[in-house]
């Protein structure tokens, strides 16, 4: 996933220590600028919360962690994976995409609006739209540091996608012997996509595609270990939670209070 700018530091496991990082968290600097509120309320938020989590047993953390966290990305952005559609696994797809580069979450949030903007909401409507109108929009949503890169991924990936499954994932998923195939037909879209785009677009994917069954990535990884969780599959179903929601929400507690 892309990184965030608003991070702390990784916990130690005392109280004292966490109500320490809080207190620095939060005090004025030479460097600070009272004027920038917004970025210390966040600060702020982050801290508290950090503390609150960090008093409870792992499963009251995580509890807490899934009422701070309670939807998954491809929801925040409006999509219903759920409903099966191909319109709606393309548009999950190409936000999986924007969110693999190491870029800002907003950015390429941002930039994924901006397609939807346009109405470009299939792989034809890529294609259709060329390389010079990809770039307008990469551009128009912030996501000019690689926006050359990602105009010539998406022609490239949709291309094939075209080409190989008349623009439709679900016949991909389809075609796709098990789950390890699917993530091989996945990346033979394209160079450009590679563990971390198939690991985004797969995690969500399990609402809709039985053959989704992607491993941890990093950060999920880092969650489990902080959070004493072997296997995370096997935790979900103990505990009786939605197995989707509980990584999405291990990947945002590992971006914003372990790295």
């Amino acid at each position: 996933m892309v990184k965030d700018v608003n991070k702390i530091e990784k916990p130690s496991f005392s109280k004292a220590s966490a109500r320490k990082k809080s207190a620095e968290a939060i005090a004025p600097s030479k460097k600070t600028k009272f004027s920038c509120l917004p970025a210390v309320l966040q600060t702020m938020f982050q801290s508290i919360t950090f503390i609150i989590l960090f008093n409870k047993n792992e499963y009251m953390r995580i509890k807490e962690l899934l009422k701070l966290y309670p939807r998954t990305y491809s929801e925040e952005l409006g999509i219903d994976l759920k409903s099966g559609k191909s319109e709606e696994i393309f548009k999950w797809f190409l936000a999986s995409i924007l969110f693999a580069k190491p870029i800002r979450e907003t950015s390429a949030k941002k930039t994924y609006f901006c397609f939807l903007k346009h109405g470009i909401t299939s792989a034809k409507k890529i294609l259709d739209t060329g390389w010079n109108g990809l770039v307008e929009i990469l551009d128009e949503g912030g996501y000019t540091r690689y926006d050359f890169s990602t105009a010539d991924k998406l022609l490239e990936v949709f291309g094939n996608l075209q080409k190989l499954y008349n623009g439709d994932l679900n016949i991909l998923h389809e075609k796709a012997k098990d789950s390890k195939d699917l993530e091989e037909r996945i990346k033979e879209l394209g160079k450009g996509i590679g563990e971390t785009t198939v690991s985004i677009f797969l995690r969500e994917m399990r609402y809709c595609w039985k053959k989704a069954d992607p491993k941890p990535s990093p950060l999920v990884k880092l969650a489990m270990e902080n959070l004493k969780i072997k296997d995370l599959k096997k935790f979900a179903q103990r505990k009786k939670l939605d197995l989707v929601k509980l990584e999405s929400a291990l990947v945002r507690y590992a971006k914003n209070f372990l790295k």
